[in-house]
């Protein structure tokens, strides 16, 4: 469709004429254009590690390398006591204590963590999803406002094209009444030129016959 066209007021496009008027044309101009297997030789080659993380390179590598997935270290929490040969070494003893003193520790901050997650968790993601609600809520408004926008284009765009095929159409047809007046006027001025011929060859052959 042509930027000038007005597809609210223009009809000519559902006539079945027409649309296989250009659908033979669009076939024709397809046909001169012949897709070319090296389409994309202009375009630069793909990167395809520029979102690849060390991680995700390690791990390629390894399954590259068909070497299985490492698995979940516990040695974290794993309380061993000193070697054989450290057993009367009391730094080594310390060492251990001070081992199971953290791991002790960490144990009682995770059951801490729990105890806080089961009195206010709820609590807390009933705000989460209170907050997904209100952002659901103005993201729907957001899209009625859009699409009540896009309507008021619409009916804008549509008035504007009847409005102005109205205009088109009376310039339309004053063209052609003057077109046609033209011609008219033009068809007189040949016949009564054609009069002024005949009568002065008759004026012509009257003298001479004097």
């Amino acid at each position: 469709m042509s930027t000038d066209a007005l597809p609210y007021f223009d009809r000519e496009y559902e006539d079945a004429y027409i649309k296989e008027m250009v659908h033979h044309l669009l076939e024709e101009e397809t046909k001169r254009f012949r897709p070319s297997k090296k389409y994309l030789e202009n375009l630069p080659p793909p990167n395809d590690s520029a979102f690849v993380t060390p991680i995700m390179k390690k791990e390629f590598e390894r399954i590259a390398a068909n070497q299985p997935m490492d698995l979940l270290s516990m040695k974290r929490y794993e309380l061993p006591p000193p070697p054989v040969t450290q057993r009367n070494d009391p730094h080594a003893w310390k060492e251990c204590v001070d081992n199971s003193s953290a791991q002790l520790e960490h144990q009682a901050v995770r059951i801490i963590n729990l105890q806080l997650l089961t009195k206010y968790g709820s609590n807390s993601w009933r705000v989460y999803i209170e907050l997904l609600n209100e952002m659901l809520t103005n993201q729907r408004k957001e899209v009625q406002g859009l699409t009540r926008k896009i309507q008021e284009i619409n009916w804008q765009r549509k008035n504007e094209q009847t409005n102005c095929g109205s205009e088109l159409a009376n310039l339309e047809a004053s063209w052609f009444a003057m077109v046609r007046k033209n011609y008219d006027i033009e068809q007189a001025c040949l016949e009564l030129e054609a009069q002024i011929d005949a009568s002065s060859k008759e004026m012509g052959t009257r003298e001479h016959r004097q």
